[in-house]
């Protein structure tokens, strides 16, 4: 829907992972999503030019205009940040009348803890201690409410968490 309905996607942070040349992890797997995005202006915004967005912005002050963006793409970052509020805030700001909103973040669950933040201080060599800090995890009752709060009306939530199935 946001590729067929939208003209203009902003991915902040770059994690569609489809460009070499606008982020610091290009995912081969994801190509299929090119021919979807061909005709819609895609641009990257990151808060540090290391990745060569298109942006460099702050998520918490975003570059841009009120009402001024149709599409807005956040895919694992609110888990980053100390106030998820004031980013939903931003995007609430800056996308337009039926604009989207879309983005992934973690749960805050024990299985979260065990495997996002325990599993990667275990299995990932070189992470920083702190990339995954389980306060900032949101949780869907959370972010349901932050985007109430902002007017923007969540179409689905769903938290995100491991699940484990044994043959």
């Amino acid at each position: 829907r946001i590729c067929t309905e939208k003209r203009s996607i902003l991915d902040i942070g770059g994690r569609l992972r489809i460009d070499r040349k606008k982020n610091n992890r290009y995912d081969a797997s994801r190509e299929w999503l090119k021919p979807l995005l061909a005709g819609v202006e895609y641009r990257v915004l990151d808060k540090v030019s290391d990745y060569h967005p298109d942006i460099v912005g702050d998520i918490h002050a975003l570059p841009f205009l009120d009402n001024s963006q149709e599409a807005i793409i956040c895919i694992a970052v609110l888990e980053h940040v100390e106030d998820p509020d004031r980013v939903i805030a931003e995007a609430s700001r800056v996308l337009a009348p039926g604009g989207l909103f879309v983005f992934h973040t973690f749960n805050r669950t024990w299985q979260a803890n065990l495997v996002v933040i325990k599993g990667v201080a275990w299995f990932v060599r070189n992470a920083p201690t702190d990339l995954h800090v389980l306060r900032l995890f949101v949780t869907p009752d959370e972010v349901r409410t932050m985007c109430r709060a902002h007017c923007l009306d969540p179409i689905v939530i769903r938290g995100s968490r491991p699940r484990f199935r044994w043959p």
